[in-house]
């Protein structure tokens, strides 16, 4: 199975990035779905822009994942 992240770029386009690493099991896509998030994104509540996981780059935010 693949990881599939959903970002929400600041200029209001929503990308569906599917990573090329194979998973072996829904808890390994999991587990490497949150240490994806921790890695590339941080948790604010007191952003201007609303509470959530913003991107580390600056271009927006992450919505969540799925694995299929």
């Amino acid at each position: 199975m693949k990881l599939t992240l959903l970002l929400l770029m600041f200029n209001g386009t929503m990308i569906q990035a599917t990573l090329p690493k194979v998973f072996d099991t829904l808890d390994g896509c999991y587990a490497y779905a949150e240490i994806w998030r921790d890695k590339n994104s941080t948790h604010s509540f007191d952003n201007p822009k609303g509470h959530g996981y913003f991107l580390n780059n600056g271009k927006g935010t992450y919505q969540g994942h799925f694995c299929k």
